[in-house]
């Protein structure tokens, strides 16, 4: 009988109403660090949902898979500018959140340029030159994906007035990702 089997034994026969928890920083560590590995798992399924989905609505393996790179690149240069530019050194497992919303946020903003550009096909001065219908498309979808790139990430800046360190970091964090995000 092991330890733990005797333990129970003893609290349940001598201290009917007295109960032990083992819970401590190993216990927590241990507990979160298994959580994030899942959550991180759930984030790398979300990502290839997104791309599948972003790649069959385009009908591009190469589009698909310039916009993932360009996703994944958002976050080590937003690391860089959070820590080194602003000076803000929390990161903390809220900060993995964002993921989720940067993957929506992405994939909203390929669909808009992509609807765009094959409204530009359907033109015919455009039709002819893809120079020229890229122009159209920038011009196009810019201002719509400007405007809801904007309004979320002025929506988590109003997260970094918290006087919660973790939430306050996050708030800026995703702050500067949103537009990181739309400049590339």
């Amino acid at each position: 009988v092991g330890l733990n089997d005797r333990l129970r034994k003893l609290q349940a026969d001598k201290y009917p109403d007295f109960r032990v928890y083992c819970f401590g920083r190993s216990y927590v560590y241990r507990w979160f660090y298994a959580q994030l590995i899942y959550d991180v798992l759930w984030a790398g399924a979300a990502a290839f949902v997104v791309y599948l989905i972003v790649t069959l609505h385009v009908d591009s393996i190469f589009i698909g898979t310039a916009s993932m790179w360009m996703i994944l690149f958002s976050f080590p240069i937003t690391l860089f500018t959070y820590r080194k530019l602003f000076g803000i050194t929390n990161v903390s497992a809220l900060h993995l959140t964002v993921v989720f919303v940067v993957l929506g946020i992405s994939a909203d903003n390929i669909f808009v340029l992509w609807d765009a550009w094959v409204q530009s096909g359907t033109y015919a001065p455009l039709a002819a030159s893809y120079k020229k219908r890229m122009a159209y498309t920038y011009r196009r979808a810019y201002k719509a994906i400007l405007a809801t790139s904007s309004t979320t990430a002025f929506a988590f800046l109003s997260n970094g007035f918290s006087s919660l360190m973790p939430i306050s970091a996050f708030g800026y964090f995703a702050f500067i990702i949103v537009p990181i995000n739309y400049i590339l």
